[in-house]
């Protein structure tokens, strides 16, 4: 009798697969949002995409859906059924009584005063004097990230404020659970064979490919708390709802 895919397969070859997923996916959803911007926006708007305009905006927005969608949820599925074909168990879509959600919603408050300190803490960092034209660097993409923030968050309609909660809420939390805590955490628990480790190394990921470097520390925090929500639980909705 044929063992599933997942027990024979290494953690580092399923590591490569999933990165390799994650890097197809966003080259195909990439191809899919330069479509879908041209025939909406026209070809001008999408090579003034960093310009700062209104459009501009709308533009990155659309591009942002796509690529989130293609680079962590399509990959995550794909993922899981070339592990096993209970792929839904794999990524524990699994249901649970609504009073999980209620203590995970009380962690999720209870723990604000220690991450609101971890910012602080991330943000008064000072790298050494040799590392200063690095430290200048970090601190402009942080200022551009926040601009950008910034003009993705306007929103003058109903119509805006829905797309806006689809791309910066639904979307990145669906996909980056699905990623992080169903695959890249199970992968790192089969590897070294300790679901802390597993936990903490993938926080550390999760928080370092944001590339948001003065709130790494309270993102790695949060990561870990969604880590051990899902060890917790046993369904990944608990770390989705909490993202």
């Amino acid at each position: 009798m044929l063992k599933p895919a997942s027990t024979q397969r290494h953690p580092f070859i399923s590591l490569l697969l999933l990165l390799l997923l994650m890097f197809a996916g966003a080259v195909v959803f990439m191809f899919l949002a330069f479509i879908a911007v041209v025939a909406v926006y026209g070809m001008k708007e999408m090579l003034n995409a960093s310009s700062g305009t209104a459009s501009s905006i709308e533009v990155i927005k659309l591009l942002q859906l796509f690529i989130s969608t293609g680079m962590f949820i399509v990959p995550a599925l794909f993922f899981a059924r070339l592990e096993t074909k209970n792929w839904m168990a794999y990524l524990k879509f699994k249901s649970f009584p609504i009073i999980l959600l209620l203590i995970a919603v009380l962690i999720m408050i209870s723990s604000g005063p220690m991450l609101e300190l971890s910012a602080e803490l991330n943000k008064s960092m000072k790298l050494p004097d040799f590392l200063k034209e690095l430290e200048r660097w970090m601190l402009s993409k942080e200022f551009q990230m926040a601009e950008m923030t910034k003009q993705l968050l306007k929103m003058n309609t109903i119509g805006v404020l829905l797309f806006n909660i689809l791309m910066l809420a639904i979307i990145p939390a669906i996909g980056e659970e699905l990623i992080f805590r169903g695959c890249l955490q199970k992968i790192f628990a089969k590897w070294s064979g300790n679901k802390h480790i597993a936990v903490w190394v993938t926080a550390i990921v999760f928080s370092a490919i944001h590339v948001q470097f003065y709130g790494f520390l309270p993102r790695m925090l949060l990561g870990a708390l969604f880590g051990y929500f899902l060890i917790w639980s046993g369904t990944i909705w608990i770390p989705i709802l909490g993202h």
